[in-house]
């Protein structure tokens, strides 16, 4: 008699390093990236790039970390290793704008915006700067959000993109339950 929104292999699927296999096994576009762990030379990584936590979702503050130089990537590794990580993802930064979208598979509901990057959860969204509103397919991101929701096997979702200033669209996170935060009621009621 328990509601169960999204099945659990799915939820074990929305972790990241899981995630970023699924996407790049099913051609679904994403930053460039590598594992890379306290041992990894990382003068030879392309900077400026994510440092992010491979395990889980992201709860902390350093779970993604934006670096510049190997210096700071060095310490970023440091910060996850002191917090018991031992391997991280690196992605290459994507200049663009972020976009966030959600939405619940068997059903039209799907929405998606510019987030203020002044009222966000770690403040991280400050580093793209003010959305410049680079055209972009916006059925093209509904179908990949909804392809990339299917590989995951979950039903109810959220993520994140960059849109490039080319109209390129790179998925950036994907959760298997948001908040909702700009669209809870419709989403209570596609859900």
């Amino acid at each position: 008699g328990i509601s169960v929104v999204n099945p659990s292999n799915g939820v074990k699927n929305c972790s990241r390093k899981i995630f970023m296999e699924i996407f790049r096994s099913n051609g679904i576009k994403q930053p460039p990236y590598s594992i890379v762990t306290h041992s990894t030379d990382t003068t030879k990584l392309k900077y400026p790039g994510w440092l992010k936590k491979s395990e889980g979702w992201s709860s902390h503050i350093d779970d993604v970390q934006f670096v510049a130089s190997p210096q700071e990537a060095d310490k970023a590794l440091q910060r996850l290793a002191a917090r018991g990580y031992s391997e991280a993802i690196y992605c290459e930064h994507i200049k663009g704008d972020l976009v966030k979208f959600y939405g619940v598979c068997g059903t039209d509901f799907f929405r998606h915006h510019y987030p203020d990057p002044e009222t966000t959860k770690f403040g991280l969204e400050r580093i793209n700067g003010k959305a410049v509103k680079h055209p972009f397919d916006h059925r093209r991101l509904q179908q990949t959000a909804f392809l990339a929701a299917e590989k995951l096997q979950i039903s109810v979702f959220g993520g994140d993109c960059i849109i490039a200033p080319d109209g390129e669209i790179y998925i950036i996170d994907m959760n298997d339950f948001p908040s909702f935060s700009a669209y809870r009621q419709e989403a209570a009621e596609a859900i």
